[in-house]
């Protein structure tokens, strides 16, 4: 089972991340990896777990590392 250190790793390694919503409106995470064999990994966390990623990434975007 992965969780929010696991996302928080894989961000940190340089992944890219993608926000994705199913059927039921749950929220996922796909991280990839890698430019010539992609390799895709799903997550689903709780709302306010998710809401901590987009803040890391918001301040990685800004430059606030």
């Amino acid at each position: 089972m992965h969780d929010l250190s696991f996302v928080m790793q894989r961000i940190a390694a340089g992944d890219r991340v993608y926000f994705s919503y199913d059927y039921y409106g749950k929220v996922w995470i796909t991280l990839s990896r890698g430019r010539i064999f992609k390799r895709k990994t799903e997550v689903r966390l709780p709302p306010e777990e998710i809401a901590r990623v987009k803040d890391v990434l918001r301040a990685r975007r800004q430059g606030k590392h």
